[in-house]
């Protein structure tokens, strides 16, 4: 990875943290897309870092997305990867600056348009890493709650953000290699990983219960970057891929290459969302 530029969201803590300081390391550039100013120490020390740059990304707001590719496209010539890594688990009903719910706007919605801006705004574009998580095979898409909604199901809602996430990866992979692009869209997730991620848990038992669970079943956050980091430079990759871990009920071990799940949902539904996303997006950014 040594020379590459790589522009990753959600790098300041958790699996986000630990990709980025393994590819300092290794000699990339990375530039650190943060949404706040008020940092861990560990992300405070990489930011100091020779090859880390810090730039300011808030995906709950697509207008603000649009404003940062524009910067990052006067400050980089070049970037060779993008990996989508942030996201929120679980949180209190929210809306994003434009009124979708916040997961759904945050995990989903916020990198797609960063990634269709980053695709035509740098040409050579290698690779587009996406994280989704063990929770996407047993969830369906719900166009209503896409927006304001009642009730509130913020498992479900988590759910559905990283299915279409997997959507969205299978769709982009099939576009990209029908255009005759070489940049190539991937898609990994952590397993069960220690981090803060599931902080929003609510209920006593609930917390009880992913309290005992991070630490008798999930790994430790620097093994749950290992997909996310064979995603980036696998050299064997060439469009859709999905890399999980490889132990039991994939919830850790060493990371292998699996299909994308979305594969088998078919065509039409792949269609029916990135027509429903780009329409949303394309009414938001021409105002």
């Amino acid at each position: 990875m040594a020379g590459k530029t790589i522009l990753i969201t959600g790098p300041t803590s958790g699996i986000g943290l630990e990709v980025t300081r393994a590819l300092l390391v290794s000699g990339a550039k990375v530039i650190m897309a943060t949404k706040s100013n008020d940092l861990t120490r560990s992300a405070k020390k990489l930011i100091q870092h020779p090859n880390a740059y810090e730039c300011k990304i808030d995906l709950a707001d697509l207008e603000q997305i649009k404003a940062a590719v524009k910067k990052l496209n006067q400050d980089f010539i070049t970037i060779d990867i993008l990996i989508n890594n942030a996201g929120v688990m679980e949180p209190d009903y929210a809306l994003t600056k434009q009124g979708f719910e916040s997961q759904f706007g945050i995990n989903y919605l916020g990198h797609f348009a960063l990634t269709n801006l980053m695709i035509n705004s740098y040409p050579k574009l290698e690779r587009i890493v996406s994280v989704s998580s063990l929770t996407a095979l047993n969830s369906s898409l719900n166009y209503q709650t896409f927006k304001d909604h009642e009730p509130y199901l913020r498992s479900k809602s988590y759910g559905q953000s990283k299915l279409a996430i997997l959507i969205f990866c299978d769709v982009l992979s099939k576009l990209l290699s029908n255009s005759g692009s070489h940049t190539i869209s991937v898609v990994a997730h952590p397993g069960y990983s220690r981090t803060r991620l599931q902080r929003h848990a609510k209920g006593t038992l609930r917390k009880v219960l992913v309290f005992f669970n991070k630490y008798l079943k999930a790994q430790s956050a620097k093994n749950g970057a290992l997909p996310i980091l064979f995603a980036a430079c696998d050299p064997t990759a060439t469009g859709n891929e999905y890399y999980v871990p490889g132990g039991e009920s994939q919830l850790k071990g060493a990371p292998i290459k699996v299909e994308n799940p979305a594969v088998r949902l078919g065509d039409e539904v792949g269609t029916l969302l990135w027509k429903y996303s780009t329409t949303e997006i394309e009414n938001i950014l021409s105002k």
